[in-house]
Parts: structure tokens; C-alpha cells; sequence
């Protein structure tokens, strides 16, 4: 049987780590998969003015929207679409500095039904690939130019297709 000194020594262990873990500062990097997740989230829930937050002045995108022409741009897909689901697959940081990134996301987006009908159905939704560029500005990591394409399953990269195969293991 352990000593009561193992115990504590192991619990002051955990505590130490769990302390040094949470006054660390978060690398850009995680700064900028946490702007993604927040950005996906705020689709879901259709907060129009929450997201162009997230959109740099002088954002435009590759069919040469501004911030303007995206506004109006979500307010009709979140007309046509309901019950938007957004998984993120993977994130690939291409370039980043302290004031710039380029990355690469891919996700699943689905509407209608709930998440378990589509689960259910074995329905993955669209698979997209975003080119994303980003401006720190502030202190706030900001989309400043977004492309996108519509990728088979079979195109995803390894690690998309092994978050989707964890998001829908019946399908795969």
C-alpha cells in the first residue's frame, strides 16, 4: 500500500502541473484554432454581427466580397439553410508571424434534421476546404481573406478524414 506522502506528493504534483498549464500563455497558434472554433460556433448560431466581428476592415474573399457583400452574403445562406452543423476536421498553419497566418481548415457543414438524425442516417454533410488568411490586429487575430472549395471525402487530408470517422463512425 502506497504512504499517505506518496499520495499528497502526487496530488501537489498535479496541482503544480494544472497551475503552470493555466498561467502559460496561449501560442498564436492556439489563439488562432480557438478564433476558428468561435467562428464555426457563431454560424451555427446564426450571430451575424458576432461573426463579421471576426472579419478584418478591409476583409474581401475570393469571388471579391467585402465585408459589406459577406454580410449579406450569410444573411441569405442562413435564410436557405437551417440547423447548421459545423465540425472543423483539421487546421494546417502554412505560414504565421506575430501579426500574420495563412492556414488551411477543413470542415463538415451540415443543415436540416438534428446532429443524431444525421448521425442516424449516416449523413457527413459537405466537406470544405478553407484557404484563410490572418491579421492580428489589437491584439485579435482577424479573417482578413477567405477562399473556399467544396472537397470529396476522398480528398480530405489524413487528419480531416480521421476526425470525420471519429464524428461518424458507422459511416466509414
Amino acid at each position: 500500500m502506497a504512504s499517505p506522502r506518496r499520495y499528497v506528493a502526487l496530488a501537489v504534483g498535479i496541482l503544480l502541473a494544472i497551475f503552470s498549464d493555466s498561467c502559460q500563455e496561449k501560442s498564436e497558434k492556439n489563439l488562432i484554432l480557438e478564433l476558428m472554433e468561435n467562428v464555426a460556433n457563431l454560424a451555427e448560431k446564426r450571430e451575424i454581427d458576432n461573426l463579421m466581428s471576426n472579419l478584418a476592415d478591409d476583409y474581401f474573399d475570393f469571388e471579391g466580397r467585402d465585408r459589406d457583400k459577406t454580410r449579406d452574403f450569410l444573411i441569405q445562406y442562413f435564410e436557405q439553410h437551417k440547423g447548421i452543423v459545423i465540425h472543423i476536421l483539421s487546421t494546417r498553419f502554412e505560414e504565421w508571424d506575430s501579426l500574420r497566418a495563412k492556414i488551411q481548415t477543413e470542415m463538415a457543414i451540415s443543415s436540416g434534421g438534428a446532429e443524431v438524425l444525421r448521425k442516424l442516417i449516416k449523413f457527413t454533410g459537405e466537406t470544405y476546404r478553407f484557404k484563410i488568411h490572418l491579421l492580428k490586429t489589437n491584439g485579435q487575430w482577424q479573417v482578413q481573406f477567405a477562399e473556399w472549395k467544396d472537397v470529396g471525402v476522398e480528398d480530405l487530408y489524413p487528419e480531416s478524414l480521421s476526425s470525420l470517422k471519429k464524428i461518424f463512425p458507422k459511416v466509414f
